[in-house]
């Protein structure tokens, strides 16, 4: 018998990041760790920061816009693969709280949140420093507990994806750590957009 599923998360909260990792769904057992990487090594994401960081929702998709900054560079040269992770991470909260469901209003309303089941990365080009970014994330599927939602992380300077990423959102009653049903108030701003947005640089973007 299958007695669940093992799956870990990142976690933003505030301007840390945390790694988490449960059994689901039954028994669920979550235990996070604080990492030695505070948000300001993922680059400025204070939403007054215009130059590093720009915000805009355009019908079902939404961009962040964000500059490669010199602590985001590894020994090799380039953005390390997590840093990836984190920008879609910070774009899907900026996106869910522009359909008017931010991380803390969900919690304080139902004691739910959503949650990471998997990621499906594909990198394609390295991001370098002082690159000009933008993230496009948008959703494509809703189920009754969960949403699967893609990013593409585009660099404008020369029109180049640098990387696609498949990630599945479950939504979790945190009180008693078990999946529920995404409530309706929740599901109704939910947009699916089940077409691939054009590319930023693209006409109609």
């Amino acid at each position: 018998m299958h007695d669940g599923y093992r799956f870990g998360a990142w976690i933003v909260s505030g301007r840390t990041l945390y790694w988490g990792e449960a059994n689901f769904p039954t028994p669920f057992r979550a235990s996070f760790r604080l990492l030695d990487w505070p948000l300001t090594n993922f680059g400025n994401w204070d939403n007054g920061g215009r130059d590093s960081l720009g915000v805009g929702c355009m019908t079902a998709y939404f961009d962040v816009q964000h500059t490669v900054e010199p602590e985001e560079i590894d020994a090799q040269g380039h953005v390390h693969n997590l840093r990836y992770i984190a920008w879609t991470l910070r774009a899907a909260g900026l996106h869910s709280a522009a359909l008017g469901w931010n991380a803390q209003e969900m919690l304080d309303r139902f004691g739910s949140g959503w949650v990471v089941r998997s990621h499906d990365v594909v990198y394609r080009l390295a991001a370098l420093e002082g690159d000009e970014l933008v993230i496009r994330t948008w959703i494509t599927d809703v189920a009754k507990h969960a949403a699967v939602r893609r990013s593409v992380i585009c660099r404008m300077s020369d029109r180049k994806v640098l990387a696609r990423v498949r990630s599945r959102w479950v939504m979790v009653d945190l009180r008693v750590r078990k999946a529920i049903q995404i409530p309706a108030e929740v599901a109704s701003r939910i947009e699916v957009l089940a077409a691939v947005p054009p590319m930023p640089w693209e006409a109609g973007a």
